[in-house]
């Protein structure tokens, strides 16, 4: 407002930062602010890409959990089919004798002996080797 005696809008509008006619301490305050909104932009910018690489690295290492159960799983699917077959074997002879039953069970017996420490193998170390070698 102006005074008692003063024509309206004689007063000298306050000044605009950035125009020159300030006082320096605002524009030190203006250059600080830039440096530190720059800075702040670096650091936000950094944060959003160390973010990316962790979820990245999150859903590496949920694929690789997944390959590793898919892959023991396979292999002792695969073990197991071979004891399958000798068992499906065993029961399409026709004639047989108690000593080759007694023989087919135990051959039978060794290959689900041989199949049984790969499972406990797939459950205590779920990562292949050349998966574990590979990282």
């Amino acid at each position: 407002m102006s005074g008692p005696g003063e024509p309206l809008g004689s007063r000298e509008p306050p000044p605009v930062p950035g125009d020159g006619s300030s006082d320096p301490r605002v524009a030190d305050l203006e250059a600080r602010l830039a440096a530190a909104m720059a800075e702040v932009e670096k650091i936000r910018d950094e944060w959003l890409r160390a973010k990316a690489e962790t979820d990245n690295v999150r859903r590496r290492g949920q694929d690789d959990v997944a390959k590793a159960h898919r892959f023991g799983l396979e292999n002792f699917a695969s073990a197991l089919l071979a004891v399958k077959d000798s068992l499906d074997a065993a029961l399409v002879v026709e004639n047989t004798s108690i000593e080759s039953f007694k023989e087919g069970v135990e051959i039978t017996a060794k290959q689900l002996d041989g199949v049984l420490p790969e499972l406990v193998n797939a459950f205590e170390n779920p990562v292949p080797a050349a998966t574990a070698a590979a990282a």
